[in-house]
């Protein structure tokens, strides 16, 4: 992620709460937990449709709703642009 700003944030009890069960859970910090959740939540609202997922050898976009990876579909859908 790179240098980070210090940046206050009021959460209701709740999220406040499962942000630490899920952070205790994967050994992170709470903080970096949020930071984490919010720079997904950034990037998914720049390309709607498309999650990135971590996967065995880092992190990858996929397409919501599907079981197919962008560069899957990219594979398909190459070919048939290319014919045209």
């Amino acid at each position: 992620m790179g240098a980070s700003t210090p940046f206050s944030l009021r959460l209701p009890k709740g999220v406040a709460e499962e942000l630490n069960r899920i952070a205790q859970l994967s050994g992170r910090a709470p903080a970096s937990l949020a930071a984490r959740l919010i720079e997904k939540a950034l990037r998914m609202r720049d390309v709607p449709g498309i999650i990135f997922v971590d996967v065995s050898h880092g992190r990858c976009a996929a397409i919501i709703g599907s079981v197919l990876f962008v560069w899957e579909m990219c594979v398909f859908l190459l070919p048939v642009v290319v014919a045209e």
